[in-house]
């Protein structure tokens, strides 16, 4: 069982991560120490988080990810191999200090299940260290906008801006479109809990206002400018992994110049479309060495294991679409396989299937970080920029970089007010690092959000 207070020691008698997510995360996280007991075997908390943190950042979680889900009474479960580098991360978080200290809370418990979805805050409020008092007899939506005025009220950021994944993200009814829904349990954005290695408007410092129109609705103000317009966009990454076959990505490639434009160093298109697929992030490590993340990810091995990802989505994608897409020869490829280089292997994988899995092997390292984040969708911007978003984004919305906020964000124009919803952040690659700043004509202006 577990037994443990604030500042003492703990101990966790379990079937291992799954038990844990049955136990108070405050337990966990303010206990001075915590031991996992199996059995007659026992490990230390440090230990039990270092080996969560592989299974959840290495090739090991698409292998659990294959066999996660099981049937117990007709209810469907799913193992959670990285429950205590959660909670290790949670741990970390209470002692720094960081005035986002909140927001993390919530942000790592938006996976969890509340009968009641106040709950959902009101259960962070001490691991946030929040002077909030709740409250059942308002509704959730007045919870929900009220800790987000907390947050934006005593964070130095707008980091909380980057929670927002659009109108199909938002179940309560009432909210405004800046107020992330935490009754909506799905992982989503960028998946990088403070997105630490991104600073798309520097060290600018926020501005923001929040303020009340005469029929009581919450706008917040804050200062932007725009990067671009969004003219098109793509399937969701998950159902291009699914169907790679069915969808024309390729037709995206073909609207971005030769050399990305966006960079400087002149990486190639295809280049640059792999790395927004994966946020340009990447994760290092072995067995016997701590899991690091590089930042921007390395092109000697993602190069060719992204080449081989193609070809291994292409072979084990359906067959029963009319219509095929293929990359364009005359894209003048440099990193992509042809059409007729695709056909090929598919048909080889369909005769060897040692050829299969050796290609499965080569993909597998731009796979584990292509699966890390999937509700999200590509998209090209007007001046031929490539980034990635939320899934509910669409043709006409604008990209802005938002001085306080690390990614930028895309708004919605409200027709015939001048004001915007706010869909969710995003990467677009060449702009995650001040690079707008040396721009000479910057235009910046104050959005009102509803």
């Amino acid at each position: 069982m577990l037994g443990c207070k604030n500042n003492t020691p703990g101990v966790l008698n379990c079937g291992l991560f799954y038990a844990l997510s049955y136990y108070s995360i405050q337990e966990v996280v303010l206990a001075r120490s915590v031991t996992m007991l199996c059995g007659q075997h026992s490990v230390s908390w440090d230990q039990l988080s270092q080996f969560s943190q592989f299974l959840a950042t290495s090739s090991w979680t698409l292998v659990l990810k294959k066999s996660a889900r099981r049937s117990d009474q007709g209810r469907t479960i799913s193992l959670r191999h990285n429950t205590p580098a959660r909670l290790a991360a949670a741990q970390k978080t209470w002692l720094s200090g960081d005035d986002n200290k909140f927001l993390y809370a919530l942000i790592r418990a938006r996976a969890s299940v509340s009968e009641n979805a106040r709950d959902k805050v009101y259960s962070q409020l001490g691991l946030g260290d929040a002077d909030i008092f709740p409250s059942y007899q308002i509704s959730v939506a007045e919870v929900y906008t009220t800790a987000a005025e907390y947050i934006l009220e005593h964070s130095s950021s707008l980091l909380l801006l980057t929670c927002v994944e659009g109108e199909e993200f938002q179940k309560v009814p009432g909210l405004p479109s800046w107020v992330p829904d935490w009754s909506v349990n799905k992982s989503l954005g960028l998946r990088v809990t403070g997105y630490p290695d991104f600073h798309a408007a520097l060290d600018l410092p926020k501005r923001s206002i929040i303020f009340r129109d005469d029929d009581g609705t919450r706008v917040l103000t804050i200062k932007a400018v725009a990067l671009d317009d969004i003219v098109d966009f793509g399937p969701t990454k998950t159902q291009i992994r699914n169907n790679i076959r069915a969808f024309d990505l390729w037709g995206m490639i073909s609207q971005l110049a030769p050399a990305y434009v966006a960079v400087a160093s002149g990486q190639s298109r295809e280049e640059a479309v792999w790395r927004a697929l994966i946020t340009n992030r990447e994760a290092t490590g072995t067995h016997s060495e701590a899991i690091n993340t590089i930042y921007p990810a390395s092109a000697e091995l993602l190069d060719p294991s992204f080449r081989s990802w193609v070809l291994w989505r292409y072979a084990i994608a359906s067959d029963t679409h009319d219509t095929l897409a293929f990359p364009d020869s005359s894209l003048l490829l440099t990193l992509l396989p042809s059409g007729d280089e695709i056909k090929e292997a598919s048909q080889r994988c369909k005769m060897d299937e040692t050829y299969l899995t050796e290609l499965e092997r080569q993909a597998t390292r731009f796979d584990l970080h292509y699966s890390h984040a999937m509700l999200l969708r590509p998209f090209v911007t007007k001046m031929g920029y490539f980034g990635i978003g939320t899934q509910c984004l669409r043709k006409n919305d604008t990209v802005w970089v938002v001085p306080g906020c690390p990614v930028p964000l895309i708004f919605r124009p409200i027709e015939g007010s001048g004001r915007y919803r706010l869909v969710g952040g995003s990467y677009v690659h060449g702009f995650m690092n001040g690079e707008i700043l040396k721009r000479t004509d910057l235009d910046f202006t104050m959005i009102s959000l509803e």
